[in-house]
């Protein structure tokens, strides 16, 4: 019998989530996360993990690679997505939510992301489209820096 190997322990940084959605002809509703997760150095990239809790909501784990233009979003808990943002291409998917499955389509107008070994930034901005329709544009910004060096 093989046994289950255990993935090694990511280095801890803390993470601030800043984002926005702004749908036709209503104000923009903005929302702020403070919280801590792990990163890993990948082959080919980076990969960030951490836990998601807003109000009184059951926490989605959530995990980001990063590679060179192409940046994916796994959401795993009550909610559930997979997502692929790559400038200028539109990614189609399911939503996963307790009342039931949505199909879920985002096109990417902006992917950019700097990493070194102190921390590093994310930002995404894409047009959200549910069940074929238009839903809003998002905007998302993620710092993350290692918790030997904190966050100003």
């Amino acid at each position: 019998m093989k046994k289950a190997t255990k993935e090694p322990k990511g280095r801890p940084v803390l993470i601030t989530v800043n984002a926005s959605a702004e749908a036709e002809g209503d104000e923009p509703e903005s929302i702020s996360l403070l919280t801590s997760g792990e990163l890993w150095e990948e082959e080919d990239g980076y990969r960030l993990r951490y836990e998601e809790q807003l109000d009184e909501t059951t926490p989605t784990q959530v995990d980001i690679s990063l590679h060179k233009g192409v940046v994916t979003m796994q959401r795993s808990g009550d909610y559930t997505a997979n997502m692929v943002f790559q400038k200028g291409h539109r990614y189609e998917g399911i939503y996963n939510t307790p009342m039931g499955a949505l199909r879920l389509a985002l096109f990417c107008t902006q992917v950019n992301h700097a990493i070194d070994d102190q921390g590093g930034a994310l930002h995404l901005r894409y047009q959200l489209d549910i069940n074929e329709h238009y839903v809003a544009m998002h905007d998302m910004e993620l710092c993350f820096a290692a918790k030997e060096n904190p966050i100003q």
